[in-house]
């Protein structure tokens, strides 16, 4: 039995091969969903008084765990 661990160049050709390998549709929807909930991310940073553009970035880059982040910044105290 051979073990071997896989190289890290072995396991993105991997990934992006099982990305590609399904139907444009299900690839779409994933990326439109994934920009949505960055973009939810971003408008509740700026809620909570962080800089859009900077968020934005964030949200679309991270989308779901910039989504968590945003939820744990804490909220602006109205006086």
């Amino acid at each position: 039995m051979n073990f071997a661990i896989p190289e890290m160049t072995d396991l993105l050709t991997d990934l992006f091969v099982g990305i590609l390998n399904h139907p444009v549709w299900i690839v779409a929807i994933a990326g439109i969903l994934h920009l949505m909930i960055g973009t939810i991310a971003a408008v509740i940073a700026v809620q909570r008084g962080k800089s859009w553009k900077q968020w934005l970035v964030i949200g679309w880059i991270g989308g779901t765990p910039a989504l968590i982040a945003a939820l744990r910044l804490p909220k602006l105290v109205e006086h």
